[in-house]
């Protein structure tokens, strides 16, 4: 039984020199792998001409929209005035005020916004109808 007391204080050396080395083991191996690739600056990274790259649609042409904003401050406010309630008088009868209603918000036409743009860019007005006409069919000037 004196045996076993020793011979597992002699392992723990062997198995802590057995660990370091499998450690520097996967440290070389990464390190041979790591010298080994490509540099990047050698990998083919362009874009050929017969790549299915998408056309870039022309961010210009699109009509910007504008939304109208209600007038919140054309509309009457009613003040509730505060009287002391000393003696009990009647009340003037107060007649509710007509609240003016928002108006409904035109709505932007997006051909004629599409034809002003063609227009900006600086094509003629026959050719801005054209445009126009190719994905508004019912434009007219």
């Amino acid at each position: 039984s004196s045996d076993d007391g020793s011979s597992s204080s002699s392992m723990s050396p062997v198995v802590v020199g057995g660990g370091i080395a499998v450690v520097l083991v996967v440290i070389g191996v990464v390190a041979f792998v790591m010298l080994r690739r490509k540099p990047e600056e050698a990998q083919d990274k362009s874009w050929n001409a017969e790549s299915a790259m998408p056309a870039m649609p022309n961010m210009s042409a699109q009509p910007t929209q504008a939304v109208a904003m209600p007038d919140f401050s054309a509309q009457p406010t009613q003040a509730v005035a505060a009287t002391p309630a000393v003696v009990a008088q009647p009340q003037p009868v107060v007649q509710p005020q007509p609240v003016a209603q928002p108006q409904p918000v035109a709505q932007p036409d997006p051909a004629r916004e599409y034809y002003n743009s063609v227009l900006a860019q600086g094509h003629t007005p026959e050719n801005a109808l054209a445009y126009t006409k190719q994905y508004f069919p019912e434009f007219q000037v």
